[in-house]
């Protein structure tokens, strides 16, 4: 259900913003989970029939602060005056592409960082609920295969859930999320 996914968003960000591998943190609840959830979606798909589970794979990363950490790089390109972020930024790029947001965590830095933080958390929210809502209303496909996490968003997005469409939230949402960072 969207609320407990909310939570665990909220859990997540928080505990990177105290420096924490928010990920890993919940992961121990959330791996079993999104894993069998995973298995029960690809088993449906292979059989045709529908898939169930909207919370499945590696959904909640590549529809939460996967696409924020680069909604915060155009930021910074774009609008940001301060040199030193513009060269963490341009070291930073090509690793968030891939998934890998360290650069970004701990070059901006978004540990204590209340100016990343809200940002992040608003954006997750946002990412994950507009996801969640347009699968449980058949209009993109639930996530099926798993992905190794250096894909990126847009592609993982397609790959994993087998549907196009996907790709077209991922950038609106990227789009979305840099105008929530932009006054931060």
């Amino acid at each position: 259900p969207l609320p407990s996914v909310l939570l665990i968003n909220f859990i997540m960000t928080t505990f990177w913003f105290f420096g924490i591998h928010g990920a890993n943190m919940v992961g121990v609840v959330t791996t079993p989970i999104t894993t069998a959830a995973l298995a029960a979606n690809m088993e449906a798909y292979t059989a045709g029939a529908p898939m169930e589970y909207i919370f499945a794979g590696s959904v909640n990363s590549v529809f939460g602060n996967w696409i924020t950490y680069n909604a915060i790089l155009m930021v910074i390109f774009t609008v940001c005056r301060s040199s030193q972020l513009k060269s963490v930024a341009k070291i930073a790029i090509v690793p968030s592409i891939f998934n890998i947001n360290e650069p970004s965590i701990f070059g901006i830095p978004t540990v204590l960082n209340v100016y990343t933080y809200i940002p992040l958390l608003i954006c997750s929210m946002i990412n994950f609920s507009s996801y969640y809502l347009l699968a449980s209303a058949g209009i993109l496909g639930k996530f099926c295969m798993s992905l190794p996490f250096t894909v990126p968003g847009p592609l993982a997005a397609a790959l994993a859930s087998m549907d196009i469409k996907t790709v077209f939230l991922w950038a609106g949402l990227l789009v979305v999320d840099y105008f929530i960072a932009m006054p931060f």
